[in-house]
């Protein structure tokens, strides 16, 4: 007896396309879902090492990122800091994409200020840029700017100061606030899964290779 192979009939060609469509969307909304959580997760952080002295207990300091716009209150972030005379870490989250310039409100009165650092770190925490103190500028309310021991900068308002602020001179082509690393690890998984993907639906909507 001669044994025969059955093999099924193959599906339209209309139905593969369908499966193939709806995986490949599915993959690509996901794929987008999960880019925009990486970027989320993996932004860097500004971090100013400051003190201040004023009149008041509490003062605002206000960090603006020019993201081709110019400085905007939408593009910008606050923190708030105890005007005690002691040292404090300030942290600001970096915003996606590439930003061109940085202004630095130390304070939203007159007083004081000690600058003793900025840095840029990324997401694990690694320095990415320190900045260099001789490079900030005066734009609004700075009556002085001095250099202290330690390498602090001592920057002194004008006396009725009630927006003083600063340039940090960032320099966008050198340093962009995105891992890129990273990135391209992302896109090698995506694409290993979508490799995998496609190998593990073929057989399921191409029953042709089967036989019994």
């Amino acid at each position: 007896m001669i044994q025969t192979t059955k093999k099924f009939p193959l599906p339209k060609s209309s139905f593969i396309k369908t499966v193939y469509f709806v995986f490949g969307l599915a993959l690509l909304l996901s794929s987008a879902a999960t880019y925009y959580h990486y970027l989320e997760t993996h932004r860097y952080t500004l971090e100013i090492e400051m003190a201040a002295q004023t009149d008041i207990k509490e003062a605002m300091v206000q960090i603006f990122f020019d993201t081709g716009k110019g400085f905007t209150q939408e593009n910008s972030q606050i923190r708030s800091i105890n005007c005690d005379k002691n040292f404090h870490l300030l942290s600001y989250t970096f915003p996606i994409g590439k930003v061109k310039r940085l202004r630095l409100d130390p304070l939203n009165t007159n007083g004081i200020i000690l600058l003793k650092g900025i840095k840029l770190l990324t997401y694990q925490r690694e320095q990415s840029l320190s900045f260099n103190l001789n490079n900030i500028h005066p734009i609004f309310q700075i009556k002085a700017i001095h250099s202290i021991e330690g390498g602090v900068k001592e920057i002194i308002t004008n006396p009725k100061a009630d927006d003083p602020s600063l340039d940090l001179s960032y320099s966008p082509h050198e340093r962009y606030p995105i891992d890129i690393k990273g990135l391209l690890t992302f896109w090698i998984k995506i694409f290993i899964i979508y490799f995998i993907g496609l190998l593990t639906i073929t057989p399921a909507i191409n029953p042709k290779a089967m036989k019994y």
